[in-house]
């Protein structure tokens, strides 16, 4: 019998792990060499307070970069990791992967009419939330220049980390997350499981930025998933959009 200890633990530990792993990384990023900027704007700032300020900005702005930047190399570790605690888990109370996943051959056609609409409704919907809240958060600028400049490795990595996310994150909150919550719940289980993992799901995203868009996207899957009670055309289209955000945004 699935608990409630074991259900929380895996839908909200990622997100623990997850800003563990975001404050180390921007703890290392700001000890060295942005210190220095900042000392230099310092004394720079007590003649010309413009260039102090410039100075300060653009170190601000370059630990921001550096953080984000190395986001989509950890972040799959962790999909990797808690998949496979999920799964486990999972097993124990009778749930295997291809049971949550349920992939049926005469649906096939179907679910990939959903996938489709869902990328095409989801897209534009997400894209005016994110810009949204990224612009009113760091600004427009600072937004502009952050997605416009991308090396081949940070492309490649987030290309991995669309995938990665596409299959790990809607068989943790998603395929056992409904499931195990509605197992749960005593009354209004489809409400509960659906609120709950989407929930679940903003918080694992971990930026404040990032809840409400994040929060809308959980609960339109957590419905689907509840109507269609199958993960494929969510993983496809899960795994679509996130290719999509890395021209769109």
């Amino acid at each position: 019998m699935v608990s409630w200890r074991s259900t929380v633990m895996l839908l909200f530990l990622p997100a623990v792990a997850n800003l563990f792993s975001y404050t180390a990384l921007l703890s290392l990023a700001t000890m060295p060499w942005v210190h220095m900027q900042y000392l230099v704007a310092v004394i720079y700032g007590q003649k010309y307070p413009l260039l102090g300020f410039s100075l300060i900005f653009f170190a601000y702005f370059l630990t921001y970069i550096q953080v984000n930047y190395l986001i989509p190399v950890y972040v799959p570790f962790l999909h990797a990791a808690f998949f496979y605690l999920t799964l486990r888990v999972a097993s124990k109370f009778g749930l295997s992967l291809k049971g949550l996943v349920a992939y049926r051959r005469e649906m096939v056609l179907s679910d990939l009419v959903v996938a489709a609409l869902l990328v095409v409704v989801m897209t534009p919907i997400m894209y005016l939330l994110f810009k949204f809240f990224y612009n009113a958060a760091y600004g427009s600028v600072s937004t502009f220049l952050y997605y416009s400049i991308r090396p081949p490795w940070h492309v490649a990595a987030l290309v991995v980390f669309s995938f990665t996310a596409g299959f790990a994150e809607e068989f943790i909150w998603r395929g056992y997350g409904v499931t195990a919550v509605e197992s749960l719940a005593r009354s209004r289980r489809t409400l509960k499981a659906v609120v709950v993992t989407s929930l679940a799901f903003a918080v694992w995203h971990v930026n404040l930025f990032h809840i409400i868009p994040t929060m809308v996207f959980g609960l339109v899957y957590a419905y689907v998933y509840v109507k269609r009670r199958t993960l494929v055309p969510l993983i496809m289209s899960h795994t679509a959009f996130n290719l999509l955000s890395i021209v769109l945004l």
